[in-house]
């Protein structure tokens, strides 16, 4: 586990992190891979969601600014609720841009983030248990992770973890019946198992991210389609089968409900399926049932480097409305400008490192193992919820 993690080893949050060299990684270098939402118990069945990270800015600005007060140029203001663990307590307090994380925590925060990370910890060591029975199983493997979301919006429920359960719940339903739909279809006899993981993105809103297994690298976009128009209508299964006070957030008023879906690629984005039937209605976002109700969907790609990164901003495919116009946007490229923009003071890397870890991405054991390291940086234990399943697919001739 020495080598997990190591960007948070200035923290000391393991006991290996004291014989491991460490530098302190900035906070926007750390927010590009890290998950920092943390549910603090209150009392039993009661939770406040904090931010680990600014937890540990004031805990390190708070004793300075109490001693010596000045002007500053505020740029950030934590909510009263989000202050636990700092001797402030309930207390607010502004962060200066300048304001860093630099020091182990100490008291309840370090108690805090040791289990934050713990958690992180064990979902990899999931993940990656599984990866290596279906290597050993298969030999060769290739990974499509996706993330489906359902757009939706709650009313009348002021408890973030209620609201995220009742919007979990109905994320793993819809995937439960995508699951059963497609186990049973011979066009998905190639893949072979899938792990399925509820993630916070970073407005705390809850979103399926599915790693999907399978054997045929000699695949296209098919499989992107069939998923997007399949999790629309199990969508709406879902929907309407959970009588929450949580309805559809709709992008039109003809639409049922509206979906978004990311997929992310390794050395190249599968190939276009140039035989689809729906060309007109994929192009345009739209997918109609056999009853003719209408939905919309938004479907995007995301190279490994930037998978789960919501500074980077994601390459729609459709509608066509929305696909960025102009510009080169081959990975190459894109390659090229992260390269640019890389700061070694940021980084266990290298540059001459990262360019040639960056143009070797390919479907292997290393970028797997990657980006399943990034899918824990990403993981929050959410309180009465079971965050992750995994389970094989059942297609038999």
């Amino acid at each position: 586990m020495g080598e997990l993690f190591k960007d948070l080893r200035f923290m000391a949050l393991r006991s290996i992190d004291k014989t491991k060299a460490s530098r302190v990684i900035s906070e926007p270098a750390l927010r590009k891979e890290y998950n920092f939402t943390y549910f603090c118990k209150l009392s039993e069945n009661q939770y406040a969601v904090t931010d680990l990270y600014r937890e540990g800015q004031v805990a390190e600005c708070a004793p300075y600014r109490l001693q010596k007060s000045r002007s500053y140029d505020y740029s950030t203001a934590i909510p009263q609720c989000n202050i636990q663990y700092t001797e402030l307590e309930h207390s607010s307090i502004h962060l200066h841009a300048a304001d860093r994380f630099t020091k182990k925590p100490k008291g309840e925060l370090l108690s805090a983030m040791k289990s934050w990370l713990s958690e992180k910890e064990d979902l990899f060591e999931k993940l990656h248990g599984t990866y290596v029975m279906l290597q050993k199983e298969h030999k060769n493997i290739f990974l499509l992770p996706i993330s489906l979301k359902i757009n939706l919006e709650y009313q009348g429920i002021d408890d973030p973890v209620t609201r995220i359960n009742y919007q979990s719940a109905i994320l793993t339903n819809a995937f439960k019946s995508l699951i059963t739909k497609i186990s049973s279809r011979s066009d998905y006899e190639t893949f072979i198992h899938y792990s399925r993981i509820i993630l916070l993105d970073n407005h705390q809103q809850p979103f399926l991210h599915a790693v999907l297994y399978y054997k045929d690298p000699d695949i296209s976009d098919f499989y992107i389609r069939d998923l997007t128009r399949i999790w629309c209508e199990a969508a709406d299964k879902a929907m309407q089968e959970n009588s929450y006070d949580i309805i559809a957030q709709n992008s039109d008023e003809e639409d049922d409900v509206s979906v978004e879906v990311n997929y992310v690629y390794f050395d190249t984005p599968f190939s276009s399926m140039l035989n689809d039937d729906e060309e007109g209605e994929w192009e345009d976002g739209r997918h109609y049932d056999v009853n003719d109700r209408r939905f919309s969907f938004e479907v995007s790609t995301t190279p490994l480097y930037s998978a789960f990164n919501y500074l980077y901003h994601k390459y729609i495919i459709v509608p066509l409305s929305k696909r960025p116009r102009g510009g080169n946007n081959s990975l190459s490229r894109r390659i090229d400008l992260q390269i640019a923009r890389f700061s070694e003071a940021d980084s266990y890397f290298s540059e001459a490192e990262l360019k040639r870890w960056m143009k070797g991405i390919k479907q292997e054991q290393n970028y797997h193992i990657d980006y399943l390291e990034r899918v824990a940086k990403q993981y929050v234990k959410i309180p009465n919820l079971n965050n992750l399943s995994q389970g094989v697919f059942t297609y038999k001739k």
